[in-house]
């Protein structure tokens, strides 16, 4: 008896069987979703952006009825009621350069600067970095070239001023400025460094990786935003 030929097998057309073109859907829509999110991450990451960091300032002498008569302070000879030190810093936390930055400081009434201070970080090369409001109580900067990282230190001396206040203003044309207390800033910082070694970890997967790098990139922005607005 003659055995009938064994049919071919025929291997299933992957789109037909629903367990692999849900997979490979799956996978597609998984990689689309990641070539977006690197997009927009790749767009939203080219920011100009500036943090004025201040320091609290000294008062080396600050008005007061209790020490008028016992208490006498002199600058180059002329007596003064009033003397504060008022230390801050301009950063280039963006990641592109910021070019002719300008940098308005008032002081408060009747202060008048007598001397100010001006470190640059790198210390080679920065550039020109304008001072100007010497006997004035405003003070103007301007920062010729910050490349991302660079860094402006300030320290301005005045006398006779009715307080310890000061309004920085640093108004650019596309450029993101924001003023904060150094406790603020370095709280900020050390809070989103917590997560780096989660971040880190999860980079390395595949797909994951960009979402999870867009999403701490825009957590940090959200929480320098949020740290601005308190101003504390």
């Amino acid at each position: 008896m003659q055995v009938p030929p064994t049919p071919p097998v025929v291997p299933p057309v992957w789109y037909k069987d629903p367990t692999i073109a849900g997979l490979v859907g799956a996978l597609g829509g998984a990689l689309l979703g990641a070539a977006a999110t690197i997009w927009v991450w790749r767009k939203s990451i080219k920011v100009k952006r500036l943090e004025c960091v201040r320091d609290d300032p000294l008062a080396l002498l600050a008005p007061s009825a209790n020490f008028q008569g016992r208490l006498n302070l002199q600058y180059n000879g002329k007596a003064v009621s009033a003397a504060y030190l008022f230390p801050f810093e301009i950063i280039n936390t963006g990641n592109l350069a910021v070019q002719s930055q300008p940098v308005l400081v008032e002081f408060a009434e009747r202060a008048e600067i007598v001397d100010v201070k001006v470190e640059t970080e790198p210390k080679l090369g920065f550039g020109e970095v304008k001072v100007a409001g010497h006997g004035s109580r405003s003070l103007r900067l301007d920062i010729a070239l910050m490349n991302p990282g660079d860094s402006v230190r300030i320290e301005v001396l005045t006398i006779e001023n009715a307080d310890d206040g000061a309004e920085i203003g640093m108004k650019n044309a596309d450029v993101e400025a924001r003023v904060v207390s150094r406790a603020t800033f370095q709280e900020t910082l050390m809070r989103a460094a917590t997560d780096t070694l989660g971040v880190a970890i999860l980079s390395s997967v595949p797909v994951v990786g960009s979402v999870v790098r867009t999403y701490a990139t825009l957590d940090l922005s959200r929480r320098l935003d949020r740290a601005a607005r308190r101003r504390t």
